[in-house]
């Protein structure tokens, strides 16, 4: 049994009977998403655990043979815990074994088997591939950002200081997200989904804030394939 300290969010592998708490990062402002993928190369699903200062709760996360699966995610929200602990209890099959994070406009701060990549408002786009995280901070102009995946249910989150979009491109009616995103607290009034059946999905024109926003991917590396991002003015 091995206890990780998760204090800088990032990439975490979790096996029966491990655990995982993050409490030293986590702002009182910010919403989180817990990313997590079965990593356990076999179609097993496994539980994980999640305890925080709302009490405890669990989500599943979907088996796939070769690693291959979409990530399962929970939200919660800094101003609603002091602490967020993900473990994997000792009765799971033995063969249980999870990839874990954190994303949120600041997290994971331990970005080690991300490509962590700004996001440059050339209009350009920009390719996405399994742990792609992009950030951008808009000047103020008004601005326009796209995302374009020829995969069936390609999926993104998009977060801002105390909200998300979960982005779902070609939505596929057997891809349920209300199965794959959770939410505990406060953090279920924080996300919303925007779905679009097309292979193309754009944002509302907006104004830029000053305020970073962050793209953090949701799917897997063969779900990724040919998918793209690009942020543009327009003005």
């Amino acid at each position: 049994m091995t206890e990780h300290n998760w204090d800088q969010g990032g990439q975490i592998k979790l096996k029966r009977g491990d655990s995982a708490t993050s409490r030293e990062n986590l702002s009182h402002t910010q919403l989180y998403g817990m990313f997590l993928y079965n990593s356990a190369q076999n179609d097993t699903d496994a539980t994980v655990h999640v305890e925080s200062d709302l009490g405890s709760h669990s989500i599943e996360v979907p088996g796939t043979t070769g690693d291959k699966g979409l990530a399962s995610i929970m939200f919660f929200y800094g101003g609603d815990t002091k602490y967020v602990k993900v473990s994997i209890r000792q009765d799971a099959p033995p063969t249980t074994e999870i990839t874990a994070f954190l994303a949120s406009r600041a997290m994971p701060i331990d970005t080690t088997g991300f490509t962590n990549q700004e996001l440059s408002n050339d209009g350009k786009w920009y390719g996405i591939d399994r742990f792609y995280r992009f950030y951008a901070v808009p000047p103020s102009r008004k601005h326009q950002w796209e995302l374009t995946s020829p995969q069936t249910a390609f999926s993104m989150v998009r977060f801002e200081q105390n909200r998300a979009e979960v982005l779902v491109v070609k939505t596929n009616p057997a891809v349920d997200l209300r199965q794959r995103v959770k939410a505990i607290g406060r953090a279920k009034d924080m996300y919303t989904t925007d779905e679009k059946t097309s292979s193309v999905l754009k944002s509302q024109p907006f104004w830029g804030s000053g305020n970073q926003m962050v793209w953090m991917n949701a799917d897997s590396s063969q779900n990724s394939n040919q998918t793209g991002i690009r942020l543009y003015t327009l003005d």
